[in-house]
């Protein structure tokens, strides 16, 4: 290393000449010659461009997570039909049956009214007597399937390989409205005898951070937000 500085030292005299004459003695700075500090110097920017790859390499890597998501998505058209369906005619039969109701009771009996829906149609699913359990599997199946949607938008966010904030803006209702249809089957499907551990642990964490984000929105007025 030694021997490097010199040479370049010997190599640049007459830079190191003017630099010394217009900017002093280069011991000010706490190093011994001009030609280390070009190495500091040097030494900085390599860091700060070595920072900026990866956060480019880092964006790229995001972009290509929604790219998938995006993609899956479009892919499960029939899933997203059948959720559309299933939690229109719920929300509706709750807001015919309880006009009076505030937004948070009908909230309440629309989640109650989904839990209670899913949990008669996996049985009919599973009943061999029923004559319909072909269309009530595939039903199921469906909505399930959109579910496991969520649980991958919420692996991804948990684990930081994608930020939440496009996330939410991007797929806002259909995470709440999800969270509705599943997060009282889910948890009492976790509780069934040989069910693994953390059973769509991502789409229940994902949901409650939205559902937070969504409380945070209505208390806090627009104007100081950050969105």
């Amino acid at each position: 290393m030694t021997d490097t500085l010199d040479h370049a030292e010997a190599q640049s005299a007459p830079l190191v000449g003017f630099l010394t004459d217009s900017l002093g003695d280069p011991s000010y700075f706490g190093v011994n010659s001009w030609i280390q500090v070009f190495y500091l110097v040097a030494g900085a920017a390599a860091a700060i461009i070595a920072v900026l790859a990866l956060r480019q390499s880092a964006n790229l890597a995001r972009a290509s997570f929604f790219f998938t998501l995006l993609e899956y998505w479009k892919n499960i058209d029939d899933a997203r039909s059948e959720f559309g369906t299933r939690y229109g005619e719920i929300d509706t039969a709750v807001r015919l049956e309880n006009p009076l109701a505030s937004d948070a009771e009908k909230a309440r009996l629309i989640q109650e009214k989904c839990a209670k829906f899913l949990k008669s149609l996996r049985s009919r699913s599973k009943d061999e007597t029923n004559a319909n359990r072909e269309n009530d599997r595939n039903v199921y199946l469906n909505l399930i399937k959109y579910f496991s949607f969520i649980e991958s938008i919420g692996l991804y966010v948990r684990m930081q390989y994608i930020p939440f904030v496009p996330v939410y803006s991007l797929f806002k209702q259909a995470i709440l409205a999800s969270g509705d249809m599943f997060i009282d089957h889910v948890e009492d499907w976790q509780k069934e005898p040989g069910m693994p551990p953390g059973l769509y642990r991502n789409a229940l964490y994902l949901i409650r951070k939205t559902q937070r984000r969504e409380r945070v929105r209505k208390i806090i007025p627009k104007r100081f937000r950050k969105e």
